[in-house]
């Protein structure tokens, strides 16, 4: 059985780790790049302007609303300890017209999201992936 003090020690863990939203960069070519290895670069490039990382508070500030049209227009689960990332750019479109015309009363939710369609953007025009690490 764990102690109290082993569990407050994994808690501890979990939310001073950071989550991951990125676009791998151009120069990638993510035919020869699987999913570890993406994961791997963004882990290595987390100063990248390809790469936001956010807390789990800001995971779960995201969800009702950013995430939930992420979802709705990429048929995806992604959340809260629930990776996923958007191929289609017409997709990628569809979500960043929606998240463009959402509006926030929260400053921390509109900061990310402009970010996140900051990225989204960046996808479309390179013609790569979103990813979702969480």
């Amino acid at each position: 059985m764990l102690s109290n003090k082993h569990i407050l020690k994994m808690k501890q863990q979990i939310t001073d780790r950071y989550y991951l939203i990125f676009v791998l960069p151009i120069q990638i070519d993510e035919i020869n790049f699987d999913y570890f290895m993406a994961i791997d670069w963004a882990n290595s490039n987390t100063n990248s302007k390809n790469v936001l990382s956010i807390s789990l508070d800001d995971v779960y500030l995201i969800n009702d609303k950013i995430l939930t049209i992420i979802n709705e227009e990429n048929d995806s689960m992604i959340g809260p300890f629930e990776d996923g990332f958007v191929i289609s750019n017409e997709v990628k479109g569809s979500i960043l017209q929606k998240l463009k015309n959402i509006n926030f009363s929260n400053k921390k939710e509109h900061e990310i999201n402009k970010e996140i369609t900051r990225l989204i953007e960046l996808a479309i025009e390179i013609d790569h992936l979103i990813y979702f690490v969480f």
